[in-house]
């Protein structure tokens, strides 16, 4: 149930395995009624909170070293509350790297396609993000992506 705890003994498991050291993670929980988010990331880089209502807000809080930099440490953790009809961006940096781009431009690329396909289904709204930001030459390095989009309350639902 402590993202920062978990992550803390992957620092642990990570130190005892040959090539593991410097691998980047994201570990989240997330409670779904009321939307509160608890997370804590081992260098991996920062989720992408699109509100439906409001500008995107990125989740810096609860970043640190990539795991088995240095085991041992507590790590912090950081909490968000996800609004109704908001969704969340995770992602690797496979993603938002570019050659000639800044890591900052690239994750305002894959904002601004959030952005743009928010008003998608979450099927659609993933493929809308790969078609946006997928390179003309392909990808250079892996590319994973979790999507979440948090449900308009039930109050909202019954309005329209």
């Amino acid at each position: 149930l402590e993202p920062a705890r978990a992550l803390m003994a992957l620092d642990a498991f990570a130190a005892t395995i040959p090539g593991a050291m410097c691998t980047t993670v994201f570990c989240g929980v997330l409670d779904p009624e009321t939307g509160e988010l608890r997370y804590s990331s081992a260098g991996h880089p920062p989720g992408i909170l699109r509100r439906a209502d409001g500008p995107s807000v990125l989740l810096e809080g609860g970043r640190a070293l990539p795991l088995g930099v240095r085991p041992g440490r507590t790590r912090p953790e950081a909490a968000v509350v996800i609004p109704g009809r908001s969704a969340l961006l995770l992602y690797t940096d496979g993603l938002v790297e570019r050659r000639g781009l800044s890591l900052t431009e690239g994750i305002d690329r894959a904002d601004t396609a959030l952005r743009q396909g928010l008003h998608l289904p979450p099927e659609l709204l993933t493929e809308h993000l790969m078609s946006q930001l997928t390179p003309a030459d392909g990808y250079t390095d892996d590319v994973a992506l979790l999507l979440y989009c948090h449900p308009a309350p039930e109050s909202i639902l019954h309005r329209r």
